[in-house]
């Protein structure tokens, strides 16, 4: 099978990542990349474990062709920058809260909060539900998920948190 080597900005790290025109940006991502942080849970985009930041934009990954993603940047939860701090304060608190078990939709679930309280997307404890409903939990339910995420949300600046 041609592979294409694209160049791709993977948590501010220029890499050069072989593909074929089939491989989803998740199987490039764990296969070639070896970040095994982007987990590939059901391959079809309904369980959210793939979530990665793709050109600043919350995307599923296992839906995403790599292919695409030449030129681009994409962030995962391992990656620093400017999600960073939020990303770790939310592992601290799904931590705290015991919502962390299996761990196969944490990474989604990190990268995906941390992208959308950001962003002004959740805003207020009603949000959490609705912005979560493409990510599976098949362990914890998401009751200390959601606590986790409104203790998190709830340490932002007023101004990210304040409905429009």
């Amino acid at each position: 099978m041609k592979r294409d080597l694209i160049e791709v900005v993977v948590n501010d790290d220029l890499r050069y990542l072989p593909c074929s025109g089939l491989m989803s940006l998740a199987e490039a991502l764990r296969d070639e990349l070896h970040l095994t942080s982007v987990k590939i849970g059901c391959s079809e985009g309904t369980c959210g474990s793939c979530s990665v930041i793709l050109d600043g934009e919350p995307v599923l990954a296992c839906l995403t062709p790599a292919v695409a993603c030449d030129g681009r940047s994409v962030r995962t939860v391992d990656g620093p920058g400017e999600l960073e701090h939020l990303q770790r304060e939310l592992r601290e608190a799904l931590c705290e809260a015991d919502a962390v078990q299996c761990g196969m939709c944490i990474p989604g679930i990190v990268v995906l909060a941390s992208a959308l309280i950001a962003q002004g997307e959740i805003r207020t404890s009603e949000d959490i539900p609705r912005a979560l409903v493409g990510s599976i939990c098949r362990c914890s339910g998401y009751t200390r998920i959601v606590s986790a995420i409104e203790q998190v949300l709830v340490s932002q600046p007023s101004e990210r948190r304040s409905t429009p």
